[in-house]
């Protein structure tokens, strides 16, 4: 695997540690849910945002679900950590001492 690819999974590895983290993002609390690792992508959940309505297959409003995001694992060129990892990585950081 090259080096790239390694500390990639790396990094994957230590956010699959940050689920269930809590971030302050741009004035939004947003708490990690998952992590999709082929994607490259974190969802996370708005604490503040009010849920949605969710329609069913006929448009049909049918039940409320929270607010998610979804930002990137990787900075736009992809050589580091995106703002958004950085910032559960500190936190993670911060519990652990």
């Amino acid at each position: 695997m090259s080096q790239v690819g390694s500390s990639r999974a790396e990094l994957l590895e230590r956010l699959r540690g940050c689920i269930g983290l809590h971030i302050a993002w741009r004035g939004e609390t947003l708490q990690l849910q998952d992590l999709l690792a082929t994607e490259g992508r974190l969802v996370l959940r708005s604490l503040d945002a009010a849920a949605t309505l969710q329609a069913d297959q006929h448009g049909d409003p049918r039940r409320r679900t929270p607010v998610l995001r979804e930002l990137p694992v990787l900075s736009e060129d992809g050589t580091h950590p995106s703002e958004a990892a950085e910032a559960l990585l500190r936190v993670l950081a911060e519990q652990q001492r």
